[in-house]
């Protein structure tokens, strides 16, 4: 916007002057400046100021911080003077009501986000005004019959003390404004429009409202002092109110005081004498504008279309100023229709062609910028599009060539920029930054507005366009006619065009294009930018700005996606490369010049050859680098293609691998020579390579490196492998591809190992030399890589010859390797002919849980070396890659794990026994065992390089469920005397009271589920869980291991313990622990009686059980007695135990089954006598840690009423007609009664039962 003045491109806003604050807003004793403004455009040559009047004002600037504070605050309602563009006025001005039209009062409580803003200007102690008119109400009367009184009327706004706040005074006729056309002095005379000079008029000149601040001492106390201060405050204030009211100018006094009122009230006294001595309004509040309703009934005369678009372009200034948005801009439009007009009709030479350019600019830039305020930005830019064409339209009509002339594209290429800076000052919720361009679909719809940075790319590639047109004025080649077609307006002459830095100007429109699209989405506009950035490297380039040059094509490539980069985008790289190339050549950086000359080369020849004369002739490459260029980072000069032949190879073997070596530099460079390449190994493991250039050797495609000499490197500091060959590459004759085949690199270590690094040595013509790392690529589609086979037969007919006539090998055929990374190999030691044989000879399907069993390990060497061998087994239960501690062990060994040294050669032999012993736990009823034997050979005893192998038996079944299993514990009766202690006999070392014991019998009942094992051994395991406290112990009996397995294969097993305290105290409970150890063996498969001699081991789950210790019990055992042939009488003897330290009362009574109770007969046939005497009712004590034995007798006479249903015949269950009840006097219970006979069982109702043939 540099070439349009200040005045029409600002935003406009009412003046107010403050005077009193010091000039520039700085009060007096303040350093602060915070409203800051920039300087104002220059005013002095204004005709308006000529003769003016000055006004002067004696008071001092105020002192009191109060003055910072209003300065503060006039600031939040301040434009700057170079402003364009203010967010707070978006949309303001669409209600009307937002500005009273009838007071011209502002609302009191406005804010900078309510829209309101002003221009304030901060003056000293004296102003430069217009002359003030009087009125005169005759003249003002008698217009009408004056036959000027349409001219008069329509010049009463053009009277130089006139505010646009103007209300119903008109003015004499007899003054005319300096600034009007109808004053012949005016430079307007006598068809002008507007000039800057009255917008100037009212953004700087003549103010809206003057603000006058004075400050009310309030320090005095004399009353002739105070009276004279506050005088001397009142003559100025109205002697300003004076000048300003009769200029039409709202007068705002304000008076501050650096003491408070509540403190001071004497100070209220004083502001009021103040008001009644000025007439000053008491409300504390800001005057503005007024409506131009009064502007809108002045009659019009369209005398001529001049007028008609003044009046009009004043109006909607005056609306601008008032903030009323979409009224200014309907006012706008009208005066820019009327200027169209003008100009389609006067010629190009007219007067004022010039100055209604300039006007037709500025209504077009203010309708366009009122649009974005009101946030129609798609109808904005449709206004600016219109008014393109409205100006190229009416420039045909004149003859103008629109497309041949710079001037016009000058013009046009100045539009664009200016509507681009526009927007970037307007946010991004009014004009959409992702925007790309688009096109219109119908003369209905309104364009869409880009992002700004089209814009600005418009307005560059106008600025190009101008330059190509006039570069041939420059040359002669067209004759301007200055008279008929040359328009001067935004344009040059042709000898000051010449003269344009073009460059400088197209960067400068760049720069701002790219600030625009930075607004938007990253990358969103990515191609765009990559084009901003490679113009502006051209234009510093031109400008001899290398360093800026550098920087934005470097950019480019930044932006370039190399590896999607399509084809047509090659040749702009090319350009890219050469400018690169050139720069750092002017700024003599030698490795960046080298490497952009490779760059240039890497491309393929058709985009390059066309810089080949550019190079030659302005660059000349001809001085030595003393030292090699070198890269750290890859680069695409040469790529490598590397495969080794074999993913593993043994050791001592020779590995094989295959190099090819392309070269991507084209013509431009010629035949480049590689004068070294040095490959290295990851790890070292393979010794590294180093291929040096011959002149000598000959020149072959396909090279098979062999002959390789050990020797020093001092570089690596370590042994390489060097070999010599002919390592020329040429773009031309297919002579850049190498095929260098690697066979017989002997390996030396073991591990897996890499191509770790390529580095490459190229010279170019002796005078620079350049080190780098090529490219390596692979194949990551297919996995598929070529092994070239080469023949030496120079014969066959089939053999497709080399593209080298020279070359001596040929080839025959490729052979495919597939790998997933040609790069890795692993080298492995040599594995040995040794065969490991694994086999159980058990002939069984199956194990069992516990049990032992072995496999035989066979070893057998037929290699033609010693071997030596690690064994190590490893068992894994159903998840063969979980460790689950299986016990094995070796046979001669308790270890896993065995050596076998030095077998020797030629088939010998050795056997060992590998025993496995299976858990007794398993969670699952069937599980699987996994065996796995680790080997490691070691040939020739030697013990540094070991190959490993092994050995697999998977899915071995064993099963879980060999045994079902019952445990019950039943009471038994001691028979011994001394089993229950006497509490009157105490030993040396006993407890104080004596330590009762119990004695139980332990049952188990073992079922055998399979048929092929034989149960050899049971063996029961009773403990405590506390051991401290108590004892649990086994009874011997020499009848332990005696057992029979019955027809349903179940056997019972029976082992009685006894239970007691250890230390003494009473327990009345004591918890136990039991488990059965089972001790079997399998039977042969060939004989059911013969076993396999393994004794094997099962482990029961362990039973928890409380057994009672102290509770008083009674137990019962019959035993039958045979006298005289009678085999019907029975012993009961109940057996009542007291453990405890108390002495217990009980009753005993004999008391009938249900079935006899109601049966005399039955009953007299039952004989019972005691030992006691009374058979029916005793009562006695029982002392304590006693027992008490009561002995009956009966005879029972056979009654089949007796005999229950259950048992065989021979063994029935026979009902006891009778039974002893033991009643405790003192707790009135009866005690229960324990059987202590296997023979016996009591029901739930408390009937005896016995099995006579087992008594």
């Amino acid at each position: 916007m540099e070439v349009y003045p200040i005045e029409y491109t600002a935003q406009l806003g009412p003046l107010i002057f403050v005077q009193g604050l010091g000039k520039d807003g700085i009060p007096q004793g303040s350093t602060n400046n915070l409203l800051n403004p920039p300087p104002s455009a220059p005013i002095i040559n204004n005709p308006l100021l000529i003769d003016g009047e000055l006004i002067r004002r004696d008071s001092q600037t105020i002192r009191c911080s109060y003055g910072l504070e209003l300065v503060s605050l006039f600031n939040q309602f301040n434009l700057a003077n170079d402003c364009i563009w203010d967010n707070d006025l978006v949309r303001f001005g669409t209600n009307s009501n937002s500005i009273s039209s009838g007071s011209g009062i502002a609302t009191t409580k406005a804010t900078p986000s309510d829209g309101l803003k002003f221009r304030f200007k901060f003056i000293d102690s004296e102003l430069l005004l217009p002359q003030a008119k009087e009125s005169s109400a005759a003249n003002s009367s008698g217009s009408n019959s004056n036959n000027n009184s349409s001219a008069t009327n329509s010049e009463s706004l053009e009277s130089d003390g006139s505010s646009p706040v103007s209300s119903k005074t008109t003015y004499s006729s007899s003054f005319v404004s300096p600034l009007s056309p109808f004053n012949e002095s005016s430079d307007l005379y006598p068809d002008g429009i507007l000039s800057a000079n009255w917008i100037q008029k009212y953004r700087d000149i003549t103010p809206a409202v003057f603000v006058s601040v004075h400050e009310l001492d309030g320090d005095l106390t004399d009353k002739e002092e105070i009276s004279k201060s506050d005088n001397e405050i009142i003559k100025e204030i109205n002697y300003l109110k004076l000048h300003f009211i009769k200029r039409n100018i709202k007068f705002l006094s304000i008076v501050v005081c650096s003491r408070s009122i509540l403190m001071n009230p004497e100070l209220n006294e004083r502001i009021n004498n103040l008001r009644k001595a000025t007439n000053l309004n008491a409300k504390n509040v800001l005057s503005t504008l007024s409506n131009a309703e009064d502007l809108k009934n002045i009659p019009k005369e369209l005398i001529q279309p001049f007028y008609e678009a003044r009046y009009d372009l004043k109006l909607s200034i005056i609306s601008e100023l008032k903030l009323q948005h979409e009224n200014s801009v309907k006012l706008y439009e009208l005066a820019y229709v009327s200027m169209v007009k003008i100009c389609s009709t006067i010629p190009m030479k007219h007067t004022r062609w010039q100055d209604l350019r300039m006007l037709l600019d500025y209504t077009a830039f203010n309708i366009v910028k009122l649009y974005l305020y009101l946030q129609n930005c798609n109808l904005s830019y449709t206004k600016f599009d219109i008014h393109i064409q409205n100006v190229l339209l009416f420039l045909k009509k004149h003859n103008v060539s629109i497309n041949k002339n710079y001037w016009v594209i000058s013009w046009l290429s100045y539009q664009f920029q200016w509507l681009g800076e526009l927007l970037e000052f307007v946010p991004d919720g009014i004009v959409p930054v992702d925007n790309a361009l688009s096109l219109r679909n119908s003369d209905n719809d309104l364009l869409q507005m880009p992002n700004g940075g089209y814009i600005f790319l418009q307005a560059n590639s106008l600025l190009k366009r101008r330059k190509i047109q006039a570069s041939k004025y420059q040359n002669g080649n067209n004759k301007i006619d200055i008279d008929d077609t040359f328009d001067s307006y935004l344009s040059l002459l042709p000898e000051d065009e010449v003269k344009f830095d073009y460059f400088a100007k197209s960067n400068d429109l760049l720069e701002k294009s790219l600030r625009s699209f930075s607004r938007s989405e990253y990358l969103k506009f990515n191609r765009t930018i990559i084009n901003i950035h490679l113009e502006m490297g051209e234009n510093f380039f031109q400008l001899q700005k290398y360093e800026m040059s550098i920087i934005n094509f470097e950019k480019c490539l930044e932006l370039f996606n190399l590896n999607n980069l399509q084809l047509n985008w090659y040749y702009l790289l090319s350009i890219i490369y050469l400018r690169l190339y050139q720069s750092y050549y002017k700024m003599e950086k030698k490795k960046e010049i080298i490497f952009y000359l490779l760059k240039l080369s890497s491309l393929e020849g058709k985009y390059s050859q066309n810089h080949m004369e550019v190079m030659e002739s302005e660059t000349k490459f001809d001085k030595k680098f003393a030292e090699p260029v070198v890269f750290d980072e890859k680069q695409n000069f040469f790529t490598v293609e590397f495969l080794f032949k074999e993913s593993s190879t043994p050791i001592s073997a020779c590995s094989k691998f295959q190099l090819k070596l392309t070269s991507n530099l084209n013509e431009l460079l010629g035949t480049v020579k590689v004068k070294e390449i040095v490959i290295t190994f990851k790890d070292d493991l393979l010794m590294p390579i180093i291929l040096k250039h011959s002149e000598e050797m000959e020149m072959k495609k396909i090279v098979d490196i062999n002959n390789l000499k050990e020797e020093q490197d001092t570089n690596l500091q370590k042994n390489v492998l060097i070999g010599y060959l002919n390592l020329n590459f040429s773009a031309t004759g297919n002579k850049n591809i190498k095929y260098l085949q690697f066979t017989d690199i002997v390996t030396t270590k073991l591990g897996t190992t890499s191509l770790l690094d390529i580095d490459l040595l190229v010279s170019y013509k002796e005078l620079v030399e350049v080190k780098f790392k090529p490219e390596i690529q692979l194949d990551k589609v297919s996995n598929r890589y070529e092994w070239l086979i080469l023949d030496k037969d120079n014969n066959s007919k089939d053999n497709e010859k080399d593209d080298y006539n020279f070359n001596t090998f040929f080839l025959k055929k490729r052979q495919i390797i597939k790998t997933y990374d040609p790069l890795f190999t692993s080298i492995v030691p040599r594995k040995p002919d040794t065969k490991i044989l694994l086999d159980y000879d058990h002939n069984r399907d199956h194990f069992y849980i516990g049990e032992l069993i072995h496999f035989n390990i066979s070893v057998i060497n037929n290699d033609s070396g010693n071997v030596s061998l690690n064994l190590k087994s490893t068992i894994n239960l159903n998840d063969e890659n979980e460790d689950t501690n299986v016990e094995s062990y070796w046979e001669d060994s308790t270890s896993d794990e065995i050596y076998l040294e030095s077998l020797k050669s030629n088939n010998s032999k050795v056997s060992k026994k590998l025993f496995i012993k299976i858990p007794n736990i398993l969670e699952k009823d069937k599980n699987f065992l996994h065996l796995k034997i680790a080997i490691k050979f070691f040939v020739n005893d030697n013990m540094n390089l070991p190959v490993e192998d092994s050995v697999v038996i998977k899915n071995i079944p064993i099963l879980r469920k060999i045994f079902n299993l019952t445990f019950s514990v039943a009471p038994r009766y001691i028979k011994e005397d001394n089993m229950m202690p006497s509490p009157f006999i105490i030993h040396d070392g006993d407890a104080k009271l004596p330590k009762p014991v119990r004695l139980w019998c332990g049952k188990s009942s073992i079922r055998i589920n399979t048929l092929d094992i034989k149960v050899k051994e049971i063996k029961l395991v009773v403990n405590t869980s506390d051991n401290d406290e108590y004892i649990c112990e086994l009874v011997e009996n020499n009848d332990d291991n005696n057992f029979n397995e019955d027809e349903q294969h179940t056997i019972i097993h029976k082992k009685n313990f006894k239970t007691l305290s250890k230390t003494g105290n009473i327990h009345r409970n004591i918890p136990i622990e039991a488990k059965l150890i089972i001790y079997w063996s399998r039977k042969s498969l060939n004989d059911e009686e013969e076993e396999d001699g393994n004794i094997n081991e099962y482990f029961s789950p362990l039973w928890k059980v409380s057994l009672p210790l102290s509770d008083p019990r009674v137990l019962l055992n019959i035993k039958k007695i045979i006298e005289n042939g009678n085999d019907n009488i029975l012993n009961f003897k109940y057996i009542l135990e007291n453990p405890t330290p108390r002495i217990f009362q009980f009753s005993s009574s004999l008391i009938y089954s249900t079935d006899v109770q109601d049966d005399d007969e039955g009953k007299e046939k039952i004989q019972m006598i005691s030992d006691r005497g009374d058979v029916k009712n005793q009562t006695f004590p029982v002392l304590p840690f006693t027992r008490q034995v009561l002995n009956y007798y009966g005879l029972i006479m056979k009654n089949d009423k007796f005999k229950t249903k259950e048992g065989n015949s021979d063994d029935d269950w026979i009902k006891l007609p009778v039974v002893l009840k033991i009643y405790d006097l003192n707790y009135k219970i009866y005690l229960p009664t324990l059987i202590s006979n296997d023979s016996l069982q009591i029901d739930q109702n408390g009937d005896v039962f016995y099995r006579s043939q087992s008594l």
